[in-house]
């Protein structure tokens, strides 16, 4: 099961690749989305540099400062809370939790039942083109980066 999640104006759906603001894409590189990722999972608990090497950079030689860099990137992209916090902090000398101005809440989709299957069967061609447009922006951005 994929979990997707609500924090703040921004939705993080894993299962689609995306991370909309306000109901606008977002654009993140692979790595970008996966470190958000992490986060979300961790439920504002503190991770620490070697589980992103792990989950992120998987089988990948990596500096601490690759992680650095990738989340300095995101507190860019993401901005800040009303109240001014980041939506990403640091704790010094074990990693970083998303903030707890920033509390995520898991959505749920509902499974397709047999008495609203034929509307579900409705989301199925648009949410292939919304994958479909999400990895070619992806990939443009990508080459952009790279």
């Amino acid at each position: 099961m994929t979990r997707s999640y609500r924090f703040g104006p921004f939705i993080f759906d894993r299962s689609l690749n995306c991370l909309t603001r306000s109901g606008k894409d977002v654009l993140l590189t692979k790595r970008q989305f996966h470190t958000l990722g992490v986060l979300l999972d961790a439920g504002g608990d503190v991770v620490g540099p070697e589980v992103f090497f792990e989950k992120v950079w998987v089988g990948t030689s990596v500096e601490k400062s690759s992680l650095t860099q990738t989340i300095f990137m995101l507190r860019r992209i993401l901005g800040r809370l009303p109240n001014g916090e980041s939506y990403i902090e640091t704790v010094p000398k074990q990693g970083y939790r998303i903030s707890k101005g920033a509390t995520a809440q898991v959505l749920v989709m509902p499974s397709p039942s047999g008495q609203n299957r034929k509307e579900f069967n409705w989301y199925l061609p648009g949410s292939a083109i919304l994958v479909g447009w999400c990895q070619i922006i992806t990939s443009f951005v990508w080459r952009l980066i790279m």
